[in-house]
């Protein structure tokens, strides 16, 4: 194919995939577009993408590969020679045509095989790797830069609004989405409830002694546990399920097509994968929670307010009751 031919026809899948990574909202589709356009053109396997996934961390870690074990513990320092050496250099580069130093940090991520290593920039700031495995059909040649270079500032772009996506969608602590970003579903699934004549019940869960153990073990062994409640009750959930932080160390599950007795069911499983194994903090510790669950009225139009404060109402008979308990709402 001649080269003038090749370029254009890169530059459109440039163009085609900028569109598709900037509609993108989340992170995964947004690898899932750059990694089908660059094995559609380079016949790369190996992709693996490093980045900050909060504005205050410190370190560019693997958040997503394909062709590879995911994720690997891989990080490369926000001060070490590799992102100082591309805070200057605004382009592509093969590991061999790097300085010797900025090699040495490449040799830590030999697990990610690089072969050419794209930098990523948002507003003029290093913001992200994507880090290419070999290509099938030899090495990455010198009109390749252009495709990449361009790649890595659009890239950066759409990393960036990911990432204040998902700050504005979920909550850092425990992974749950914010009980604000949460409620336009809520009220999707109140209004199919209504329509359709759907269950649909919700679960308050309060962790108990939360003040207590801040008090004892400081405000980042509290944090610590509330990460773990998230990361445990997520697996808990179906697909359907949502789970958000409503507030403090109160914690909201949404349950569509779901009667009370359903939930019940949950808010056990729940409990028991609370008590399955203590929380590090650093030393082992346990944790109860108590959980209040109510069922939407809709043949009453119940309020989304109304309904929480049924369920939170059960909660509070759970607390008065001993705590580590479960109460369905009359």
């Amino acid at each position: 194919m001649p080269d003038n031919q090749l370029k254009l026809i890169r530059v459109t899948a440039l163009l085609d995939l900028s569109l598709a990574i900037n509609s993108a909202l989340t992170l995964d589709n947004i690898l899932d577009a750059v990694h089908d356009t660059i094995y559609a053109h380079f016949h790369t396997e190996k992709m693996f993408l490093f980045m900050q996934r909060e504005a205050s961390h410190r370190n560019f870690t693997m958040q997503k590969s394909f062709g590879g074990r995911e994720p690997l513990p891989l990080h490369i320092a926000d001060d070490g020679p590799l992102a100082e050496f591309f805070a200057i250099r605004r382009e592509p580069a093969q590991p061999s045509d790097l300085p010797a130093g900025v090699q040495a940090e490449v040799a830590t991520l030999s697990e990610a095989s690089p072969e050419l290593i794209v930098p990523c920039y948002s507003k003029d700031e290093l913001c992200g790797f994507l880090i290419m495995g070999e290509q099938k059909h030899g090495a990455y040649a010198p009109d390749d830069m252009y495709f990449f270079q361009h790649l890595g500032l659009v890239l950066g772009a759409a990393l960036e609004n990911a990432r204040l996506m998902q700050a504005a969608t979920f909550d850092a602590r425990t992974g749950l989405y914010h009980f604000q970003a949460a409620q336009p579903r809520i009220l999707k699934e109140m209004y199919r409830s209504e329509r359709y004549g759907h269950d649909l019940s919700i679960i308050m869960l309060d962790i108990d002694h939360f003040k207590k153990l801040n008090d004892t073990y400081g405000h980042l062994a509290g944090d610590k546990v509330l990460s773990e409640y998230g990361m445990r009750i997520r697996r808990q959930l179906r697909q359907s399920d949502l789970a958000a932080r409503y507030g403090g160390e109160e914690l909201l599950i949404v349950c569509p097509h779901q009667s009370t007795q359903s939930a019940l069911f949950l808010a056990r499983r729940i409990r028991d994968a609370i008590a399955s194994s203590p929380f590090e903090v650093p030393e082992p510790i346990s944790s109860t929670a108590s959980m209040g669950i109510a069922g939407y009225r809709a043949a009453e139009k119940e309020s989304l307010e109304e309904m929480i404060a049924r369920a939170d109402a059960a909660l509070y008979d759970s607390k008065r009751g001993g705590r580590d308990r479960i109460t369905v709402a009359a």
